[in-house]
């Protein structure tokens, strides 16, 4: 029985360790982003409380317009409604696999398992979450102003062209 129970606590920690950063589709990798004809993914926290998602389309003194993954459709949000923002530019690489196997591996150690199982999830927690934090920037790292950079329009939403008609 306590055997039983060691394996299931243990194959329950696996499956935690293979779980995945779910990233919206536009994001680029990292060693694609200067030819990325999409922007970047924005969460955006309203003072209110409100959340908004989406690919961030352009920016200027006074709005954010947001493509919203729920709607298809633009937010225009003024940027003195926003509290706090998360800009994610590309997508983090997944350590997934070779985490979860690392893991697995601690299996042949015997009674040093119970050492060495802990020491290993806390590594592999630590490098998934430091590979998230590598492409993501927040208000502590850069103003609203330089967020124009990452839009899929950085000068702007060019003339001609109506919010209503950008899409994926």
């Amino acid at each position: 029985m306590k055997n039983r129970l060691f394996f299931c606590c243990i194959s329950a920690l696996l499956l935690l360790g293979g779980c995945r950063i779910r990233n919206a589709q536009y994001l680029p990798t990292k060693t694609t982003i200067g030819t990325n004809r999409y922007g970047s993914r924005m969460d955006i926290r309203l003072q209110n409380g409100r959340q908004v998602l989406g690919e961030l389309i352009a920016i200027d003194t006074s709005n954010i317009i947001i493509l919203r993954d729920s709607v298809h459709g633009c937010k225009v949000v003024p940027i003195r409604d926003v509290e706090t923002f998360r800009l994610i530019f590309a997508k983090p690489t997944d350590y997934s696999a070779p985490l979860t196997l690392g893991t697995i591996s601690t299996l042949s150690h015997g009674y040093w398992l119970v050492f060495t199982l802990p020491i290993n999830i806390i590594a592999a927690a630590a490098v998934s979450s430091s590979s998230k934090g590598s492409v993501t920037y927040s208000q502590s790292h850069i103003t609203l102003q330089e967020l124009q950079m990452f839009a899929r329009f950085p000068q702007g939403v060019p003339e001609g062209v109506a919010v209503e008609m950008i899409g994926y």
